[in-house]
């Protein structure tokens, strides 16, 4: 006769996991873990170029609102990269309306492009203001896009810019496929987004 058993003991026979079996449970979650996150980074890094073009795209359309709102010509202006390697890109009024960008034009409005952010493919007339070179558009008050680096000013052809991710470029990118969104400007302003573009 089998003797008995205390209450919540574990008869003879009958066993729970053994301590390998929990260790391959727990690699196996660590590992499906390990791959999501990495999905999930990437993911993010996509969604925030996304996004980086979509908020330029509607910068620049800004430009066309404020050029009605204060009966004035205004400048796209894409500044030279800084040391952090962001870039700017600035709204400035053209205050003596003679279609020069200069000095004394106040910025009106200001948009920063992190460093992770790699602006390519620039077609945009370029000039000197500030002691920088850069890269500059002119919405003018009938809504053209402009070209003010030859005098008279003349309506642009068709200016593009490209936003990529630097860890999408070089020989050995770290997240792929590479992708880049363009915008290119109308000769009536307006801003066209295309992407994501893989290339």
């Amino acid at each position: 006769m089998a003797e008995p058993t205390e209450k919540g003991a574990v008869p003879p026979g009958e066993s729970g996991f053994s301590l390998m079996e929990l260790m391959i449970v727990v690699a196996i979650l660590g590992l499906i873990a390990v791959i999501a996150t990495m999905v999930v980074s990437q993911t993010i890094k996509r969604q925030r170029l996304a996004a980086a073009a979509g908020q330029l795209q509607a910068f620049m359309e800004k430009a066309y609102v404020l050029s009605i709102q204060d009966h004035s010509p205004v400048f796209v202006v894409l500044l030279p990269q800084a040391s952090n390697g962001s870039r700017t890109v600035e709204l400035v009024r053209d205050s003596n309306t003679d279609q020069a960008l200069s000095a004394g034009d106040p910025v009106m409005d200001r948009l920063l492009l992190t460093n992770d952010i790699l602006v390519s493919n620039v077609t945009w007339p370029s000039t000197t203001w500030g002691g920088n070179t850069v890269n500059v558009l002119l919405c003018d008050m009938m809504g053209r896009t402009m070209d003010p680096t030859v005098s008279p000013p003349k309506m642009a052809s068709t200016p593009l810019i490209s936003l990529t991710r630097f860890d999408m470029t070089g020989s050995n990118p770290s997240l792929s496929p590479a992708q880049r969104y363009d915008l290119s400007m109308d000769q009536l302003w307006h801003v066209s987004l295309a992407g994501p573009i893989q290339y």
